[in-house]
C-alpha cells in the first residue's frame, strides 16, 4: 500500500490508526481483493504493473495473516483469469502457517475436494535437513479422522518391494497445524492432463511423443495391476491423478484417499463422472472394472486427445449419474461393433509414424494393437474387462516398445543374418533364422558376457551338433 512504502521511504508518518503493522497488512490485502484481477493478467506482478502499484516486499513477521486468512486461502477458488489472488497477496514468497520454517510458499498447483496442493521450496539462505530439492509439493487438508489416510497409505506403499507395489511418490513429513494437516511430499514435473496439453498437440505430435505417451501409460497399467493385486481399487483413476516425472519417464498414481478393498460395500466420496464405468454408476460400489475402464478413458485422451464424452453439470446427481451411465454404455456398444472405421480414425498417427521413418512392422503392430485395447476396455462386461487387463497390459507394452524402436528390422526377427556376427554359419542368406538359430545366438552372447574381463577363457556353449569348443568356426 502507499502508506507502507512511505513509511519504508521515510515520508512523514500516517495517522496512528493505519500506523501498526497489521493493520497496513490488512489494508493491502483488502485493496488486493478489492480490485478484480483481468483476465489479461498472467501474474500479480502484471496487475501491479497496469494499475500502478508498488509494494515493496516485506518481511513475513512483518505483517503476518491470521489464521482465518489461512484457512481462508486453503478453501480458496480461482478467479477468472485462473489466479489465486488471496494467496498471492498474503501468502506467496512467505512462511505463515508453514509447519517447517526453512520452507516458503511458492505456488498453487491444484485443488479437489477439501484439498489444495501447493508448491513450496527452501528459503534462499536456507536448508530443509536431508534433502536436496528445491521445490516440494505440499498436500494441505481440512483437519478431519480421515484427512492423513492418503499419507498413510503411501507411506505403505514404499514400504513394500519395488515389485510388487506400485510407484509412488514419497511422504517425507506430515504435521497438523492451526486445524489443517500438512503433508509434504516429492513434486512430480506435472501431471498427465497438463503434459497432454502442452505436448500432446496435433501440429506438434511426433512418433518421440507417442512413444512418452504410451510408456506413460503403460506405467499407469501396471500400477493399477498391482493395486488390484493386493486386493484394493484406487476409484478415482484418471490423468490428474497422474504424476510424471518428465526427465526420467516414470508416471505415478496419486490421491490414494479413495482407495478401498475389492470386495468393500463402501462406496467412494470422490469420483469423476467422465472416468466411471456403467457398473460403478448403476451399482455404486467400485470394483476392479471400474479403474480398467478409467484406465480405457486415458487410453481415449491419448489417442484422440479429448474425452470420449461429456457429462452435464446439474446440481441433482441422480440426472447426472443417468445421463452418465446411458452415455457410457452407448460407447461400448460403439467399440464393439467399430471395426473397419478404424483406418480413418488412427489415419492421422499412422501418417505420424510414417513420416518420422518408423518401421512399416512397427507401424502395423502400433494400429493393430490400439483397437484391441480399446475393445477390451470398454468391453460391454466387467468380468470380461478384467479377464482380459493382462492382455491390455502386455499390448500397451509392446506398442511402447515398438514406437521406440530405431532399427529398420524387427528386434527379434532379423532378416539380415549375415551382419550380425553372433549368428549361426549354418544360416544361409535372406533366410530368417530358426529357432535354434536364436538359441545359438543367445547362448553366445550369454558366454561372453559371462567370461569378459574375467581372465579365464572359459568353456564355449556346445553347438547344434555337439562339437563345442573343438570346432571354433562353428562356435563362432
Amino acid at each position: 500500500s502507499a502508506a507502507a512504502a512511505g513509511r519504508l521511504a521515510g515520508d512523514a508518518p500516517t495517522p496512528r490508526a493505519a500506523t501498526t503493522p497489521r493493520a497496513q497488512g490488512r489494508r493491502a490485502a483488502a485493496e488486493a481483493l478489492a480490485v478484480p484481477l483481468p483476465a489479461a493478467a498472467a501474474s500479480l506482478a502484471e496487475w501491479k504493473d497496469t494499475h500502478h502499484v508498488h509494494v515493496p516486499p516485506m518481511p513475513s513477521d512483518t505483517m503476518p495473516p491470521t489464521v482465518g486468512d489461512l484457512r481462508h486461502m486453503v478453501a480458496e477458488r480461482p478467479n477468472e483469469a485462473g489466479l489465486y489472488p488471496r494467496f498471492l497477496a498474503q501468502f506467496k514468497g512467505t512462511r505463515f502457517g508453514l509447519p517447517w520454517n526453512r520452507l516458503r510458499w511458492r505456488g498453487v498447483l491444484g485443488r479437489g475436494g477439501s484439498s489444495k496442493v501447493f508448491s513450496v521450496g527452501r528459503a534462499k539462505h536456507g536448508s530443509f535437513p536431508g534433502m536436496n530439492l528445491d521445490e516440494l509439493a505440499l498436500r494441505v487438508t481440512q483437519a478431519m479422522p480421515h484427512a492423513s489416510l492418503d499419507a498413510c497409505i503411501t507411506r505403505a506403499f514404499a514400504a513394500m518391494p519395488r515389485a510388487v507395489a506400485p510407484p509412488v511418490l514419497r511422504v517425507l513429513d506430515e504435521q497438523e497445524s492451526n486445524g489443517l494437516m500438512f503433508s509434504l511430499k516429492e513434486r512430480g514435473s506435472m501431471d498427465l492432463d497438463t503434459w497432454l496439453r502442452k505436448r500432446y498437440r496435433p501440429r506438434s505430435l511426433s512418433r518421440e511423443v507417442l512413444a512418452q505417451a504410451f510408456n506413460y501409460f503403460h506405467q499407469v497399467l501396471l500400477s493399477i495391476g498391482r493395486i488390484h493385486r493386493l486386493g484394493f481399487v484406487h476409484c478415482d483413476v484418471k490423468s490428474l491423478n497422474t504424476m510424471l516425472m518428465t526427465q526420467s519417464e516414470k508416471a505415478f498414481l496419486i490421491d490414494f484417499d479413495t482407495l478401498l478393498r475389492n470386495d468393500s460395500e463402501a462406496q467412494p466420496t470422490q469420483f469423476t463422472w467422465e472416468y466411471m464405468s456403467p457398473q460403478f454408476l448403476k451399482s455404486k460400489n467400485c470394483r476392479k472394472d471400474a479403474d480398467i475402464w478409467s484406465a480405457g478413458v486415458i487410453l481415449h485422451e491419448l489417442v484422440f486427445q479429448d474425452f470420449p464424452y461429456s457429462v452435464r453439470k446439474d446440481s441433482n446427481r441422480s440426472i447426472v449419474r443417468r445421463e452418465a451411465c446411458e452415455q457410457a454404455e452407448l460407447l461400448a456398444s460403439h467399440f464393439a461393433q467399430m471395426t473397419t472405421a478404424w483406418d480413418e480414425a488412427l489415419a492421422p498417427m499412422e501418417s505420424v509414424l510414417v513420416s518420422d521413418g518408423l518401421a512399416h512392422w512397427a507401424v502395423h503392430e502400433v494400429l493393430k494393437a490400439i483397437p484391441q485395447m480399446f475393445r477390451k476396455l470398454f468391453h460391454a462386461q466387467a468380468a470380461a474387462r478384467e479377464g482380459a487387463f493382462d492382455d491390455v497390459v502386455e499390448l500397451a507394452g509392446k506398442v511402447a516398445a515398438a514406437l521406440k524402436h530405431e532399427k529398420g528390422g524387427h528386434p527379434f526377427y532379423d532378416d539380415d543374418c549375415e551382419s550380425t556376427r553372433s549368428c549361426s554359419r549354418s544360416s544361409s542368406p535372406g533366410r530368417r533364422p530358426s529357432f535354434e538359430d536364436k538359441w545359438r545366438r543367445f547362448q553366445v552372447v550369454a558366454w561372453a558376457e559371462r567370461t569378459q574381463g574375467r581372465g579365464d577363457r572359459g568353456r564355449r556353449p556346445a553347438g547344434r551338433d555337439g562339437g563345442g569348443a573343438r570346432d571354433r568356426s562353428r562356435s563362432r
